[in-house]
C-alpha cells in the first residue's frame, strides 16, 4: 500500500513537471513571437530602416563623436535613458527625466554613470553598441531580449520576460586609466578651494581644515561623535547623518573602509573639515551599492565630541 502510494505520487509529480514544462515552452514561444511582432511594429511606426548587426542589434547613431572609441576593459562615463517598445521610459540617469516620468528611485545615484566594459551575458547588446561609439557621440540601441535579459526580464524595472530594450546613450568619456581619472577629479576639486590643505597622508588622503579643533587626534579604541555628509568628488551627495543624533564611531573598529578610519584619526574635537578618500582606500574597483567603481569620496565632517 505504501509502495503503491509512493509510485502514484511519483507519477503525479512527473506528470505535473511534464505539463508545466510543456506549458512553459508554449508560453515561451508565444512571448517570443509577441516580442518579434512588437519589434516590427516599433520599427515601422518610427520609420527605422537601419539593418541590424549580425547579432540582431539595431544601432542608430544620432550624433557623431570625434573622440576615441572604447575597447573591452575600458571604463566609460555615460548618460542613458532606457525604454521599452511602448515608448515607456523605465530607467534613466537624468533625475529630471525620472521625475517627469514618475520613476524616481530613492536609492539611485543620478548623473553620469560609470560603466566597465567586461563580459556580461545579460548586456551583450548594450556592450556591442557601446563599442561602436566614440567620445561625444549619441546613439539609440534597439536590443532584442536575446541580447539582454531574455526570459528573465527586468522585474525590478517592471519589464517582463522577452522584452526588447531601447537605450538612448550619450558617451561622455572613455576612461583608459580610472586611477588617473580620479586623480584628475581630486586636483580639480582642490583647485576650487582657497583653504590650504592642512594634512595629506602617504595613503593619498587629503585633510582640509575649515575650522580648527583642539586637543589630540583620537587613537584606537577612542569613541568619537561626528556629523557628516558624504559626497562623490564630483559633488553628488550619497548620504548624511541626522544632525540631532551624531554618528558614534570607535576608532579602529572593523567593518569600515580604511580611508574613513585613517581620516577620523586626523581630526580633533570641535573641528570642521573635509576629508578626501581615494578609491583604493574606499570601495575599490567594484564600488558598493550606489557607489560606483573607482569612486573618490568626499566627507564633510564636524567632530562634535
Amino acid at each position: 500500500m505504501k509502495k503503491n502510494l509512493v509510485l502514484l505520487m511519483a507519477l503525479l509529480t512527473a506528470s505535473f513537471v511534464f505539463f508545466t514544462a510543456c506549458n512553459k515552452s508554449d508560453n515561451t514561444d508565444e512571448l517570443k513571437a509577441n516580442e518579434q511582432r512588437l519589434l516590427v511594429k516599433y520599427l515601422t511606426d518610427h520609420n527605422i530602416t537601419v539593418e541590424p548587426t549580425a547579432s540582431g542589434l539595431y544601432y542608430i547613431e544620432t550624433d557623431t563623436g570625434t573622440g576615441i572609441q572604447p575597447l573591452m576593459g575600458d571604463m566609460i562615463l555615460m548618460n542613458y535613458t532606457l525604454k521599452i517598445v511602448s515608448d515607456k521610459i523605465v530607467a534613466t540617469s537624468d533625475k529630471q527625466t525620472a521625475i517627469n516620468n514618475n520613476i524616481v528611485q530613492e536609492y539611485y545615484l543620478y548623473g553620469p554613470q560609470k560603466y566597465i566594459l567586461q563580459e556580461n551575458q545579460y548586456e551583450k547588446g548594450l556592450q556591442e553598441g557601446l563599442l561602436m561609439m566614440k567620445e561625444g557621440s549619441k546613439a539609440t540601441m534597439i536590443i532584442p531580449s536575446s541580447l539582454s535579459y531574455g526570459g528573465l526580464g527586468m522585474p525590478w524595472l517592471g519589464v517582463g520576460p522577452y522584452s526588447t530594450l531601447i537605450y538612448e546613450i550619450e558617451l561622455l568619456r572613455v576612461i583608459k586609466n580610472p586611477d588617473a581619472f580620479e586623480r584628475e577629479q581630486i586636483a580639480a576639486y582642490l583647485d576650487t578651494t582657497s583653504v590650504t590643505v592642512a594634512d595629506s597622508t602617504a595613503d593619498g588622503l587629503y585633510h582640509i581644515i575649515d575650522k580648527a579643533g583642539s586637543g589630540d587626534p583620537p587613537t584606537t579604541g577612542t569613541i568619537v561623535k561626528v556629523n557628516y555628509k558624504l559626497y562623490l568628488i564630483d559633488g553628488r551627495q550619497l548620504a548624511e547623518n541626522n544632525a540631532d543624533t551624531p554618528f558614534s564611531y570607535s576608532v579602529g573598529s572593523a567593518g569600515y573602509i580604511e580611508g574613513w578610519d585613517k581620516g577620523i584619526r586626523l581630526t580633533r574635537k570641535g573641528e570642521k573639515c573635509r576629508i578626501i578618500i581615494p578609491w583604493y582606500k574606499a570601495y575599490g574597483k567594484s564600488g558598493f551599492q550606489i557607489i560606483p567603481p573607482y569612486s573618490t569620496l568626499l566627507y564633510i565632517l564636524e567632530r562634535v565630541d
